[in-house]
């Protein structure tokens, strides 16, 4: 080369020597977001589909890609002389989100997967009465073209850092040398983060429908007194099992064989209809002893599909797309690198359009839209066998679990539920409604949510003792049934009073059995004996909230009603009484002080109002307010979010024929069949606002009655003073109401999930 051509390929100028380095550094660059591109790209299920779509579009990060993609192949091989997802681990490399859930629970043994035990546990106390499978699922179907169509668009963008570099600098080299190379890497890439959706999915439902079929099987087995041969365990991988069972010849009569080897190797639906009931009487007994049936019916509306065949396929593509990008990967910096020298524009709007679209895909991982969210691939619908209606017109409640199968359900619930009406002591008036209003809540768990009867509790009058509504509530720690992150829902409905004494404010719940109402300044220790304060519920509930990962739901009726808020790193109390706020407020500097609390007898509520509000029938669950003044509410206490059916020093009422106000229209706002599509994203603070909007509602409509009444002349200020307003923590206002437990709870007719599980009690 002569001094001449050296001085052509030698930069000049500052931008021109600051940028002529581009192509020697080139193929370090795309080091840059590979650790982003490696996690996301496998978290489209569990995070939405723009996380994997989007890493194609800079080939920074490609090397992330290939990474994660190799990492799926090896995990997704897994026979009995190549275990991939132990082999995997032992090399150092740790599977997270869906790729845990495909890796043994306890590899040393090389035991069932994460996803089959977790799956164990949703249906530990459900009884399989059948289970419906739809390989093509519509809703699965859409979301994937969505994924190719989506990932296909978005990584078209990754050709604009070519277009100036080869078609200005390298405008007459062939089309094999140099577009070649980015659309290879392009494809290739696309192929990794599709195929790896396509890998998890296969693997994921073929392992849960798996565990499906194996205790099917073995509630079969059972039942029928069949002989258990030795390789049938449940602590071992259910297809490992089921395939082994194929090739097993049992002795004796072998009816049963064809049935329980039916299509196996194929997604199949089944039905597993339970044992008939005991007979009532002599004759029918021979009728009762019919043994349980599996009946093996074929996918629906399509032929039975075997997902080995299809795992291999995607495994086959994986392995294109690996190679495809790591192919494209090094021929796209031959092309950096083969632009003159001399002219560094091209080198430099390369490394420009890469890092904004290295920009524009952090922002659409960033922006995390609903809509890309994959749809729940199970359906749990549960069969009753009563008659009984919920909110949304009879239908049983069917709830969805999503790829992550961390879903917990209202089967997982567990309620305590107190009402008293009637006292041991004259000294509380009969209250007329707090029996009905905790029924019709237990009636919502159990019509509407389908809670079992058998975990809830109910303690009604002369049950609903102090020592037996404390040992309920401190039974919740012990109960093996009550698992982490199970939702429990306490509901009281009582009287409650406040008491001052020098050292503050302390409010009491009155159960059945108290004996004589203390004086408001007596701190004798016989009232802390007879009367539960609320700071001992709030003592057992943060227990509770420590042992179960602070899952509960409160809410107090005076009603507590202490609702347990599924996965919520907080708790929940409803509340419905008297000072229905002072479980969790923080009074303010301004409230009068102790000494200043007027006597019992001159609480706001006086004889003659008294007899006004009894003229009414109105009924007050408590005593009237100490102060006007505002408190600040519900913000000292992180572990539990309070809806209050009023203030701390606020009262709440009973209407006559319409029960306690607030809890009637909570229960109303929840099984409103118009409330149906707001319940999905309906918040505390939403949650709220419909029941202030219903307590008025319900307040107007009685005023107006009373008014146009003649017989019933009552003063206008005792009826504006019987206005009652419902509030929540205020930090807590916008999480999902029962921390997704409704959201989760299908009410359109729409859904087409690849697996529906229905199932009944045991």
């Amino acid at each position: 080369m002569n001094s001449g051509d050296a001085i052509a390929n030698n930069p000049t100028g500052v931008i021109g020597v600051a940028t002529s380095g581009i192509q020697d550094v080139s193929a370090l660059l795309p080091l840059l977001g590979t650790e982003q591109c490696e996690k996301h790209v496998a978290c489209a299920l569990e995070r939405g589909q723009l996380y994997a779509a989007a890493t194609p579009m800079s080939i920074f990060g490609s090397l992330g890609i290939v990474k994660a993609g190799f990492v799926v192949l090896w995990a997704s091989v897994d026979f009995k002389w190549f275990h991939g997802p132990t082999l995997l681990r032992n090399a150092g490399f740790t599977p997270s989100g869906i790729g845990a859930l495909l890796a043994c629970r306890d590899e040393r043994n090389r035991k069932l997967y994460n996803a089959e035990d977790k799956l164990q546990r949703i249906l530990s106390k459900k009884h399989i009465r059948s289970v419906k499978v739809d390989s093509l699922s519509r809703d699965i179907l859409l979301w994937n073209i969505r994924l190719i169509c989506v990932t296909v668009f978005l990584s078209s963008f990754g050709l604009l850092p070519y277009v100036f570099l080869i078609t200005r600098t390298l405008s007459s080299r062939q089309f094999h040398a140099t577009w070649l190379y980015p659309i290879i890497r392009i494809a290739g890439s696309d192929m990794v983060a599709i195929t790896i959706q396509f890998i998890f999915q296969l693997q994921l439902l073929d392992e849960l429908y798996c565990r499906l079929r194996f205790m099917a099987t073995d509630r079969y087995i059972k039942r029928n007194r069949i002989r258990i041969p030795a390789f049938w365990d449940s602590n071992q991988r259910s297809k490992r099992v089921l395939r082994t069972m194929s090739d097993f010849r049992f002795e004796g009569d072998t009816r049963f064989e064809q049935t329980i080897k039916a299509d196996l190797g194929t997604w199949s639906s089944f039905s597993s209809p339970s044992t008939q009931r005991m007979a009532s009487n002599h004759d029918d007994a021979e009728k009762a002893e019919t043994p349980s049936s599996l009946q093996f019916t074929g996918t629906s509306s399509q032929s039975p599909i075997s997902p080995t065949i299809l795992l291999c396929m995607c495994q086959f593509f994986l392995i294109l797309g690996v190679v495809l990008t790591i192919v494209g990967y090094v021929g796209c910096f031959s092309v950096v690198q083969a632009s003159p020298r001399a002219d560094s524009k091209g080198p430099l709007l390369w490394l420009v359009f890469e890092a904004l679209l290295a920009v524009a895909r952090t922002l659409l991982w960033a922006s995390n839209p609903k809509w890309d969210d994959a749809k729940s691939p199970i359906l749990l619908e549960k069969s009753v066998n009563t008659e009984g209606t919920d909110g949304d017109g009879g239908k049983p409640s069917s709830y969805t679990v999503d790829w992550m199968l961390n879903s917990v359900t209202a089967d997982d619930m567990h309620a305590i539920i107190v009402g008293i009406d009637e006292f041991e002591s004259n000294s509380f008036a009969r209250l007329q409604s707090c029996v009905s209003d905790a029924n019709r809540v237990k009636s919502y768990l159990t019509d509407s949510l389908l809670v079992p009867q058998d975990q809830i509790v109910t303690l009604f009058n002369a049950d609903a003792t102090k020592d037996r509504i404390l040992k309920e509530l401190e039974a919740l720690l012990q109960k093996p049934s009550v698992e982490q992150d199970a939702p429990i829902l306490i509901y009281f409905a009582t009287h409650s009073f406040m008491q001052a004494t020098s050292n503050g404010i302390t409010t009491y719940l009155v159960p059945y059995g108290a004996a004589e109402k203390p004086d408001p300044y007596s701190n004798k220790p016989s009232v802390q004996a007879a009367y539960i304060q609320y700071s001992t519920i709030q003592d057992i509930i943060h227990r509770i909230a420590d042992a179960k990962t602070e899952n509960i739901v409160s809410g107090q009726k005076t009603q507590f009603m202490f609702k347990a808020l599924i996965k919520s790193p907080f708790q929940t109390l409803i509340m419905d009484t008297c000072h229905a706020g002072s479980l969790g407020t923080q009074f303010n500097e301004h409230c009068r002080t102790p000494s200043s609390v007027p006597p019992h007898d001159s609480l706001p509520w006086k004889l003659e109002e008294r007899a006004e509000l009894d003229k009414l029938r109105i009924t007050i669950r408590g005593d009237g307010a100490l102060t006007s003044q505002e408190t600040d509410v519900f913000i000292q206490d992180s572990s539990h979010v309070v809806l209050a059916s009023t203030s701390d020093l606020g009262q709440a009422f009973e209407l006559p024929h319409a029960g306690g106000l607030f809890t009637n229209s909570l229960i109303d706002a929840l099984t409103d069949p118009d409330n149906l599509h707001k319940l999905k994203n309906m918040t505390h603070r939403t949650l709220m606002e419909e029941t202030n909007q219903r307590m008025t509602e319900k307040w107007e409509e009685f005023r107006d009655q009373v008014s146009s009444d003649g017989k019933n002349v009552v003063s206008p200020r005792i009826l504006d003073r019987l206005r009652q307003k419902a509030e929540c923590t205020i930090k807590y206002e916008d999480q999902p109401l029962f921390s997704g437990l409704l959201s989760r709870r299908v009410t359109e007719q729409n859904i087409k999930p690849f697996i529906t599980v229905n199932y009944s009690d045991l």
